[in-house]
C-alpha cells in the first residue's frame, strides 16, 4: 500500500515537475499540455474507477495548490475525469494503439470544458467561451502529441503497484 501510493505520488510530482519547467515556455496559441489529466486517465485505466477518482482528486488538489489555481476545481474537474474514464474501461477492452488517444482527447476536451463552467459558474474568470473552445482544441492536440509517451508508463506504473485485495475471514 505504502509503495503504491509512494509511486502514484512520485507520478504526481514528477507531472507537475515537468509541466511547469520543462513544458511550460512550449505553449501553443497560449495553451500548455496537461500532463496530470494524462496521468489520471492512465491510472484510472489501469485501477478503475474508486482508484482513477482518488488520484484525481490528489493530482488536481496538488495542482490547484501548487500553481495558485483557484483551490478545487481541478480536483473536482479530475476526480470526475477519473471516476468517468475508470468507469468506462470496462466497456473499453481493446488494447487497440488508437484507444490511449481518443481518450486523452476526450478527457482533455472535458476536463478544460468542465474547468470553464465551473470557474463561469462561480464566476471567478474574466474570458470568453470562444477561448474556453480554442483552449480546449489546443491542449487535446497537444496532449494527443503526448500521450503515447505518458500513457503507456504511467499506466505500467499503476498495474504493477496494483493494490492488491485482501479478504479477512
Amino acid at each position: 500500500m505504502i509503495r503504491r501510493v509512494a509511486a502514484l505520488a512520485g507520478v504526481i510530482a514528477l507531472a507537475l515537475l515537468l509541466q511547469t519547467t520543462l513544458l511550460s515556455p512550449l505553449r501553443i496559441l497560449g495553451a500548455r499540455p496537461d500532463l496530470l489529466l494524462l496521468a489520471v486517465v492512465a491510472v484510472a485505466m489501469a485501477s478503475g474507477p474508486v482508484e482513477g477518482a482518488a488520484f484525481g482528486f490528489a493530482a488536481g488538489l496538488t495542482a490547484d495548490l501548487l500553481l495558485d489555481l483557484p483551490v478545487g476545481v481541478s480536483a473536482l474537474v479530475y476526480t470526475g475525469l477519473g471516476f468517468g474514464v475508470g468507469t468506462a474501461r470496462v466497456y473499453l477492452a481493446s488494447e487497440s494503439f488508437w484507444l490511449p488517444l481518443g481518450l486523452a482527447a476526450a478527457a482533455s476536451l472535458a476536463g478544460v470544458w468542465a474547468s470553464g463552467a465551473i470557474l463561469r459558474l462561480l464566476d471567478l474568470s474574466g474570458f470568453s467561451w470562444s477561448f474556453v473552445g480554442r483552449s480546449a482544441l489546443t491542449v487535446a492536440l497537444y496532449n494527443l502529441l503526448l500521450t503515447p509517451l505518458v500513457y503507456p508508463l504511467v499506466r505500467r506504473l499503476a498495474e504493477r503497484v496494483r493494490a492488491e485485495r485482501v479478504v479477512h475471514w
